[in-house]
C-alpha cells in the first residue's frame, strides 16, 4: 500500500496522528523519487495535521522528524538558510522528546551542520558535526548518521586546510558505510 493510500484511509477514519505519519512518509518518498515541490506540500500538510494532535513524547518525536524532512527537501533545493532553520527547530524538538531524542537530535545536528556548511559557515558546521558525534557516541547510535556526519566533517576539515585529517575522516566514513550496511540517500550520492 502506498503512503498516500494510507493517508486517505487515516483521513477517512479521522485519526490525525496516523494521517500525519502517512503524509510524512509520502513526502519523504516523493522527495526521494525526485519531486521536491510535491514533497514539500505533503510535509507541510503533515506538520499542520500533527500540530492539531495532543502533545506527547511520540508527537514531539515525529515533529522533529517532519522538520528534518522539510529541511532535507529545502536543502536539496538550495535554500540552505531556510533548511538550517528547519534543522535547528528539529534539534530543539528532539531535545524535548524522551521517546526518540537521541537519534532525532544527532540527525538534526548533523543535517544542521550540513546546511551551514553549504551556506559557507564552515566553523559553525564543524561545531554541529562535533556535537552530533558526541550524541552518536553517548547514545551508541547505529545506521547512517555516523558515516554521514563523518563525510561532511571531512569536507569541512578539508576546507579548513587540513587535507590529511580530511582523508582520514573520509576513510573512516567509507568504512562505516560498509560496516553498517547503510547507503547514502539517493540525492546525496
Amino acid at each position: 500500500m502506498r503512503a498516500l493510500d494510507a493517508a486517505a484511509i487515516w483521513r477517512a477514519i479521522g485519526n490525525e496522528f496516523r494521517l500525519a505519519v502517512a503524509l510524512a512518509d509520502a513526502g519523504q518518498s516523493t522527495w526521494l523519487l525526485g519531486d521536491p515541490v510535491e514533497a514539500l506540500a505533503l510535509l507541510k500538510e503533515s506538520r499542520s495535521v500533527l500540530g492539531r494532535c495532543a502533545p506527547s513524547p511520540l508527537t514531539t518525536g515525529y515533529a522533529a522528524m517532519i522538520l528534518r524532512c522539510l529541511g532535507m527537501v529545502t536543502c536539496s533545493q538550495g535554500d540552505y538558510g531556510r533548511a538550517a532553520d528547519y534543522f535547528q527547530e528539529s534539534v530543539v524538538r528532539a531535545g524535548e522528546s524522551i521517546a526518540t531524542g537521541g537519534y532525532n537530535e544527532a540527525r538534526g545536528m548533523e543535517l544542521l551542520g550540513r546546511a551551514l556548511f553549504l551556506k559557507g559557515d564552515i566553523e559553525q558546521a564543524k561545531r554541529w558535526f562535533g556535537e552530533a558525534l558526541e550524541v552518536i557516541q553517548t547514545e551508541r547510535l547505529r545506521g547512517h548518521t555516523l558515516p554521514d556526519c563523518l563525510d561532511w566533517l571531512a569536507a569541512a576539515v578539508d576546507l579548513s586546510g587540513r587535507p590529511y585529517e580530511a582523508a582520514v575522516l573520509f576513510g573512516a566514513a567509507e568504512a562505516q558505510w560498509h560496516v553498517r550496511g547503510a547507503v547514502r540517500y539517493a540525492p546525496d550520492r
